[in-house]
């Protein structure tokens, strides 16, 4: 996982059309990985993938606590649940784990 750099407002990326995914390609699951560091690096609760130059139409969004596990990536519109398990090395708890009293 690596930490992209944020576009920052005014860039002409992020008032651009987004284009479609059209084919999940080996390289999409990286780009998740990258965009959830990415976002928790600055201390996010969601990313868009135009934020970080790319005019695509994916985002990535943490709507709880980051123990909890519950990532969402929306692709085109759509919204599903990211089923990826969180490390011990990173801090976080995967969802069916007990937090520590």
């Amino acid at each position: 996982m690596a930490v992209r750099e944020i576009v920052m407002f005014g860039d002409p990326i992020l008032r651009r059309k987004a284009k479609r995914i059209h084919h999940f390609d080996p390289a999409l699951p990286r780009l998740v990985a990258d965009m959830f560091a990415t976002m928790h690096a600055a201390r996010g609760i969601g990313l868009a993938a135009p934020q970080i130059g790319l005019s695509i139409r994916l985002l990535v969004i943490e709507l709880d606590d980051a123990a909890t596990g519950r990532r969402h990536v929306c692709k085109d519109g759509r919204c599903r649940k990211h089923h990826e398990r969180p490390t011990r090395e990173t801090g976080r708890k995967a969802p069916d784990e007990k937090p520590d009293k």
